[in-house]
């Protein structure tokens, strides 16, 4: 798909792919998930670690991109947290999945969180 569109990275380019086939081919979604790269599946394994519910695999994909497109372009991880809370997440979900979105997606920004 990346080279239908080349202006866009690699991970924005998968994230659109996720939400054309969540928007479009919603029973596709579960399989994706399942089958697709290992870093996916341990993300999502790491969020039912997490507790956190997942009912839409790659909305939560997406959001696991979005948090590390955010740090890459200079948010802090606590900003993001707060940006996640502004949209509606509870405090340790979007903690939760910034955590499992560095872990797996953008290690260079692992690190622990700010408290507040």
């Amino acid at each position: 798909m990346q080279s239908d569109f080349p202006a866009l990275t690699e991970a924005q380019a998968k994230t659109v792919e996720r939400a054309a086939v969540a928007a479009y081919c919603p029973q596709f979604t579960d399989l994706i998930a399942v089958n697709g790269p290992a870093a996916d599946r341990q993300y999502l394994q790491e969020l039912a670690r997490f507790n956190i519910p997942v009912t839409d695999p790659a909305r939560a994909i997406a959001a696991a991109h979005w948090v590390c497109d955010q740090l890459t372009s200079g948010t802090t991880q606590a900003d993001v947290v707060r940006e996640m809370l502004v949209q509606g997440f509870i405090r340790d979900t979007a903690t939760g999945t910034v955590v499992a979105a560095t872990g797996n997606y953008c290690p260079q920004f692992r690190g622990p969180l700010p408290t507040r």
